[in-house]
């Protein structure tokens, strides 16, 4: 039932999925490849912030902020990459709110763990 609410976008090559500032209004999940979480630089340079095995959820902070995409998220690879938006997160509000829940939920714990991994890195680096 999911599939139906997602959009599906096949990458023939390594490339862009979003830029910073971009209007954040879905996440999304790659299949096949690797995504890297760019921080551009005023040098014209990128910081990598973070980088996503295929099948992890990223994008997610704009969607649920309702604000402009912070980082640029890169493709490593040719992938298929499935996108859910906000219109069609509200419509499985409506529609299915137990999954709903669970697509919430799961959003929750995968944040919360992000958080945690970088508080880990920032006392390791302060206490280094």
């Amino acid at each position: 039932t999911l599939e139906f609410f997602l959009t599906r976008h096949q990458f023939e090559e390594p490339g862009l999925v979003f830029r910073n500032g971009d209007k954040g209004e879905s996440l999304f999940v790659a299949t096949s490849a690797a995504v890297d979480i760019l921080l551009p630089l005023k040098n014209g340079h990128h910081k990598r912030v973070a980088s996503f095995a295929p099948g992890v959820v990223f994008g997610e902070m704009a969607l649920l902020e309702r604000k402009p995409r912070s980082a640029d998220a890169m493709l490593l690879a040719p992938s298929v990459v499935w996108e859910l938006s906000r219109k069609n997160l509200e419509r499985i509000e409506m529609q299915h709110p137990e999954i709903a829940q669970r697509i919430l939920l799961n959003l929750s714990c995968s944040l919360a763990e992000r958080l945690r991994l970088t508080t880990t890195e920032l006392r390791l680096t302060a206490e280094g």
